[in-house]
């Protein structure tokens, strides 16, 4: 069995600093997010259960090997890192580009990821990646069981709900925080010895078969802003019933029922694709 780990080298939301002139992040330091440390742990407990072999791979420059050095020294048995230089800044979508190449040639039985990032938590790499591959996803998992040819994935819905989905391998698993516990490995353990031993393979996009018309990106960041102050707005009531009082006491108001839409995913999608361009 064959497991590959999408990890990526964060921006550390505690160091990092806001220029307010150029609104942009000045020197900020990089981590692990919590997420990817589950899905490691998720992957390295595959590897004890089931004699799976892990690989991590990350898109990103030369600090991005403090990640998958980490991931070695926690026990898995290779790291892959793409990137090019014009891959600075890259959008998710270019990301996940890159990824699904690196990724394909590993042809693994299941791809492990955090379902979002602990900086720009935009949620749009797993499900492009799942795209890209041409496997099954599954987001916000928070309980993992092989059975055979197929994994039974619970996923955390709204309100507390768990829905329960049996995948057929490979698939892709996009994680939650809450799904395991991360393990502690002694500082210069065997296993830690070890993986300070491992090469980290680096890969340019054209060695993993991209051209250039597969780094432009489809998303721009135009400006990061700050944070702005919310302000409480008051609710007129003057002319209201006591029906629509009560209402507006209970914050009723503004509140729009549910559509929900059903049938098949194709159907469903071009429903919703539909109410978008209603509302638009």
């Amino acid at each position: 069995m064959k497991v590959v780990v999408c990890l990526k080298h964060a921006a550390d939301p505690a160091t990092a600093e806001f220029d307010v002139g150029s609104e942009t992040l000045v020197q900020p330091g990089f981590l692990l997010g919590p997420v990817d440390f589950i899905a490691l742990e998720e992957a390295l407990r595959l590897a004890d259960t089931e004699g799976a072999t892990v690989t991590a791979v990350t898109v990103g420059p030369a600090r991005a090997d403090a990640v998958l050095r980490h991931a070695l020294t926690y026990g898995a048995d290779a790291a892959v890192r793409a990137w090019a230089e014009r891959l600075e800044g890259a959008d998710s979508f270019t990301v996940a580009r890159v990824l699904a190449a690196a990724v394909a040639r590993l042809r693994p039985d299941v791809v492990l990821l955090g379902t979002r990032s602990a900086d720009s938590g935009s949620g749009c790499v797993a499900p492009a990646l799942a795209e890209l591959l041409g496997l099954p996803l599954v987001a916000n998992v928070v309980a993992v069981t092989r059975s055979g040819d197929t994994v039974l994935a619970t996923r955390a819905g709204d309100a507390g709900w768990r829905d329960e989905f049996s995948v057929p391998l490979p698939a892709v698993l996009a994680v939650e925080e809450g799904l395991n516990e991360p393990r502690y490995v002694a500082v210069l353990g065997r296993a830690y010895r070890r993986g300070l031993g491992l090469s980290i393979e680096v890969l340019t996009p054209a060695a993993l078969g991209l051209g250039d018309a597969d780094l432009e990106p489809a998303v721009v960041t135009i400006r990061i802003g700050q944070l702005r102050p919310r302000t409480k707005v008051g609710v007129r009531v003057t002319g209201l019933s006591m029906k629509e009082k009560l209402s507006v006491m209970r914050g009723q108001t503004g509140r729009k029922e549910k559509e929900l839409f059903t049938g098949s995913p194709e159907e469903a999608a071009r429903l919703v694709l539909g109410k978008l361009e209603e509302w638009l």
